[in-house]
């Protein structure tokens, strides 16, 4: 009886604080919570739901010599797939980590009873099973997800730099765009993907707008996470050049090119004596693919099982992208339309030749700053005016 009457006083406690802190702070520090609130509801809610449509058409191959989770974790997958060192050295570090310090019992719990474990049996009921597996994919699954969290934060700096919004309109509108997410995971999903699109989001906003001395640094991340990075350093040049002027946009922009050329010549020289190759070559199906009008009114079950949505290049996701582009390209920052033009003549080749068939994710690279061409048409589309970061002339 007693411990119930404190419960119910620890509770009228903590509901009159919550009364008191929403009807008597400011209204700065309200905006400043409420912003906090909506990171923690919103935006976490949206990128779990990433992670979870992720999770349950991809999972991580666990068992897969090429390209598994305990293949890249431990290194000993196939080329290309072995030269994405960054997420899986991260995940193996965690797992190291979480294995020496989590108890027996927990251990057991993620090897048998954790929702993700159902899930495995779901992708392949076969697959073998153990307690630094169940850790490993755990932690992984923690990876993608964070990862998405700051892909959308990093998204709403962008949008924020780029057209001098509220920090309520950049996060409203970083959170609608990764609700767009899912439909990369088509044709294939690892685990390398979501910090790539994390870690170039934030390249974008250092050059955009941040210190320029972390752009190095934060290139070579991404070229860890993912060797193929390199064909972006071109698109960095309009943006320095813009910003900084001529001179110092080539020696930015060749800093980070002699560093991704490195690292790319390194990371090959020492994996050589994996199977595989650099690329894997599709071109013959791929034009196959793409000349079959078919292919245009493709559905998958991308963000729910059962329910088909449109994948690929589906006319209704050709419309939906297509518009915004229409209304917004003419007033587009313009060293931000050179930097969408450089990076996606870099890819069209990589995409037609390597990728396989309609595998979005492959011209990732173009999406945020795709995503900020979107938003300047939806405005224009519905005459939302022009933002003084839009018309700016180093635009």
């Amino acid at each position: 009886m007693i411990t119930r009457i404190v419960q119910a006083i620890v509770t009228l406690l903590v509901l009159g604080g919550v009364g008191v802190t929403a009807f008597r702070l400011s209204a700065t520090a309200a905006r400043r919570l409420w912003l906090w609130l909506f990171v923690a509801i919103v935006g976490c809610g949206v990128t779990m739901m990433d992670a979870q449509a992720f999770i349950s058409r991809w999972g991580f191959n666990g068992d897969n010599p090429k390209h598994g989770l305990i293949a890249l974790m431990d290194a000993t997958g196939s080329r290309p797939f072995v030269y994405r060192r960054l997420a899986p050295t991260v995940v193996r570090i965690g797992t190291d980590f979480a294995m020496r310090r989590l108890s027996p019992r927990a251990v057991d719990y993620l090897v048998n009873q954790s929702a993700l474990n159902r899930h495995r049996i779901a992708w392949d009921g076969g697959e073998t099973w153990g307690p630094r597996k169940a850790v490993a994919f755990h932690v992984a699954y923690v990876v993608v997800w964070l990862s998405l969290l700051g892909t959308l934060l990093a998204g709403a700096l962008l949008v924020h730099l780029v057209r001098r919004c509220s920090a309520f309109e950049a996060l409203m509108t970083a959170s609608l765009g990764m609700c767009l997410v899912p439909f990369m995971f088509v044709g294939g999903a690892y685990l390398y993907d979501a910090p790539e699109l994390l870690l170039w989001t934030s390249v974008l906003c250092i050059a955009i707008g941040g210190p320029v001395v972390l752009l190095p640094p934060m290139f070579l991340l991404m070229l860890v996470n993912k060797e193929s990075a390199l064909v972006a350093a071109p698109a960095l040049f309009p943006i320095l050049d813009a910003r900084f002027g001529r001179r110092q946009g080539i020696v930015w922009t060749g800093v980070v090119f002699v560093l991704a050329s490195a690292w790319v010549v390194f990371v090959r020289r020492y994996y050589a004596h994996q199977p595989g190759g650099a690329m894997e070559w599709w071109l013959p199906l791929n034009l196959a693919f793409w000349s079959n009008p078919k292919s245009y009114f493709l559905l998958a079950q991308i963000f729910s099982p059962a329910l088909p949505a449109p994948r690929g290049a589906n006319v209704i996701l050709l419309l939906f992208f297509l518009l915004p582009i229409r209304f917004g390209w003419k007033s587009f920052r313009r060293d931000l339309k050179w930097s969408l033009v450089l990076v996606t003549l870099a890819l069209l080749p990589l995409f037609f030749g390597f990728c396989y068939m309609d595998e979005l994710r492959n011209l990732s690279l173009c999406f945020p700053i795709l995503f900020l061409l979107l938003v300047e048409g939806v405005h224009a589309m519905f005459g939302g005016g022009q933002t003084a970061g839009v018309r700016e002339s180093g635009a």
